[in-house]
């Protein structure tokens, strides 16, 4: 174990090591898998928003998490976003299965979803 404090224990060494992986595990996450990491706004303004936008996300999955968690084991949050894009696109095959058996055409479908075809 590498540590520039000579004075501090292995244990104590492990106990600050093991409080700081969650921290890297969070970076990790909000760098890498929601994009933190790919911001290219100069004013404060834009940056603040795009910080809050990552962090809203991670909040969502940290609940998702919860809730999927009281059914199943501990997942970690990679779990948690697979589970969440296979959710989201069940929805998405559920909402087009609903649009199409009550006639509502591709046109009729971006009008309710406010898109343009």
């Amino acid at each position: 174990m590498l540590s520039t404090d000579t004075e501090l224990s292995n244990k104590a060494i492990l106990k600050y090591y093991s409080n700081r992986w969650e921290i890297e595990i969070l970076f990790l996450y909000l760098k890498d898998r929601l994009r933190l990491k790919h911001y290219q706004m100069r004013k404060l303004k834009g940056l603040t928003r795009f910080w809050m936008v990552v962090y809203l996300a991670y909040t969502l999955l940290e609940i998702y998490r919860a809730r999927v968690n009281q059914e199943k084991s501990k997942l970690t949050l990679g779990d948690i976003i697979q589970l969440f894009k296979g959710d989201t696109f069940k929805y998405i095959i559920i909402w087009t299965y609903i649009l199409a058996s009550i006639n509502i055409n591709l046109y009729e479908s971006y009008k309710i979803f406010g898109l343009t075809p």
